[in-house]
């Protein structure tokens, strides 16, 4: 899912320290494991 999908590429390096990147069950584990705890603090 990406969120934001309709800025700009200026806009989304104006918004983000480090700007969100695709991964899957294949990426590091501490990239997985960020992208886990991020979801436990979505509404």
């Amino acid at each position: 899912m990406r969120h934001y999908g309709w800025l700009t590429d200026e806009e989304r390096r104006t918004l983000f320290h480090r700007e969100p990147v695709e991964f899957d069950l294949d990426s590091e584990v501490t990239t997985l494991g960020t992208a886990l705890g991020a979801t436990l603090y979505m509404p």
